[in-house]
């Protein structure tokens, strides 16, 4: 892809998605607000009318303007739409695309176009097994329902880290929960939508099943909501999609970030959420850690592969990469590739001249290498390269 459209798509895509997102927990804030049971009490006046935390909320005032609050639900509704679609793109122009190995120009797109398909009977799946789980009695158990969800998802995330590079795992699973989202909108919200306006015109009651439901996964989506932003922002840091063991990584800030959600739109009465918040982000962040802590031992005696392994993901990795991460590079700089520790341990004697001989790499400007970091790679080679 042109680089000019690649920069385009992505401000789109970011612009959209903020709009969406921002826009979804505005709402998530009023609907609070306007639910107090206190408003009565306090003579404040107004009907709000919930229908999506994720992408549309409608508000009946007393007075002039009323009526233009009907059209809201079309802008939200389109965002959700842009926001997908702009991100599905790039996802298989970019992070698919690079999946191909080889030096035929069509191999990309070719490999993208597989993976493209691959990727949405994944979503489709994914979907399928969720919408049935949660419309069914279990869904009625929210804890165990969600405990449930967070299982398959683990699973998910551990088949991918076996078959794609591990900033591919972060950002499939960053659209995946997307996906959910927006068919939330479209399959449920947007219905129970039309459904709640219909009611008004004919002046009855609105199905309160299909508004159950619309209200429901309008809180799936406000819960979806700081997973997808943290991982869409997490694929540029290869300490974290790097990690040996990344699905686990992906998955623990996952639930650290809905039970960051449950603090956010519960106020007080979800503080307690806070504690297993921390403690899943710091779990992830001592799995990242972990190998980074051995480089004091590790300089009396074998350097191991799991601390060299860490300084390439964290230094070398955002170039040297089939998915850079460096958007300055549509393919791995220079066809050098790190993302199997075999290649890294074959190309050792290389990695020494460059770090420690004519330390060219990182070049400047580039993530900065310390001067332990590259005695520790030229020991490491020293000693035989081994992957243990």
């Amino acid at each position: 892809m042109p680089e000019g459209l690649d920069l385009i798509l992505h401000w789109f895509h970011v612009m959209a998605g903020i709009s969406w997102i921002g826009g979804s927990l505005y709402l998530l804030w009023l609907a609070r607000v306007l639910d107090d049971p206190d408003r009565a009490r306090r003579g404040e006046s107004g009907e709000p009318w919930l229908v999506d935390l994720g992408g549309a909320l409608l508000i009946e005032k007393l007075g002039p303007g009323a009526g233009e609050q009907a059209r809201t639900h079309h802008w939200f509704k389109r965002e959700t739409t842009l926001t997908w679609l702009s991100g599905f793109i790039l996802l298989v122009a970019g992070p698919l695309a690079g999946l191909a190995i080889g030096d035929d120009p069509g191999a990309g797109w070719r490999t993208a176009l597989l993976a493209g398909a691959a990727t949405l009977a994944l979503f489709g799946a994914s979907w399928v097994g969720y919408d049935h789980l949660w419309s069914s009695r279990i869904g009625a158990r929210p804890a165990v329902a969600g405990g449930l969800s967070f299982a398959i998802l683990c699973g998910i995330a551990w088949m991918l880290a076996a078959a794609v590079p591990g900033r591919v795992l972060h950002i499939v699973i960053g659209a995946l929960l997307g996906t959910l989202m927006a068919l939330n909108v479209w399959r449920h919200i947007l219905p129970g939508l039309g459904e709640m306006s219909a009611a008004r015109r004919e002046q009855r009651r609105p199905d309160e099943g299909r508004c159950a439901l619309a209200r429901t996964r309008s809180i799936h989506n406000s819960y979806l909501m700081f997973p997808v932003v943290v991982l869409m922002l997490g694929n540029h840091f290869p300490a974290w999609y790097g990690h040996s063991l990344n699905w686990l990584v992906t998955t623990l800030v996952v639930a650290a970030f809905v039970f960051a959600r449950h603090v956010v739109a519960t106020g007080g009465a979800g503080k307690w959420a806070l504690f297993p918040a921390l403690g899943l982000f710091a779990a992830a962040t001592l799995f990242v850690d972990r190998d980074s802590g051995r480089e004091e031992s590790a300089e009396v005696g074998a350097v191991p592969f799991s601390t060299v392994r860490t300084i390439v993901f964290q230094r070398c990795q955002s170039c040297h990469s089939s998915v850079p991460s460096d958007r300055r590079h549509a393919a791995s700089a220079g066809g050098i590739a790190f993302d199997d520790p075999a290649a890294i341990a074959a190309l050792g004697v290389r990695i020494r001249a460059v770090t420690t001989g004519s330390r060219t790499m990182p070049p400047p400007g580039a993530a900065g290498m310390t001067e332990n970091e590259r005695e520790l790679l030229g020991r490491w080679v020293a000693q035989g390269a081994k992957l243990e």
